[in-house]
């Protein structure tokens, strides 16, 4: 999980999104917002419920 949280917060492919080349849109808000995000979900016990 700790793997994960780096993943989506540093990895400069996952950054990809918020920076995609010149006529593409960026993903919303910031690739730190995400991986605070996803750091959030994993220290509260990374819940998948069941659709």
């Amino acid at each position: 999980m700790e793997e994960l949280i780096d993943h989506i917060g540093k990895d400069t492919l996952v950054g990809w999104a918020w920076k995609p080349g010149f006529g593409r849109s960026p993903a919303p808000g910031t690739q730190e917002h995400a991986g605070a995000l996803v750091e959030a979900w994993v220290k509260t016990g990374a819940a998948c419920p069941s659709p």
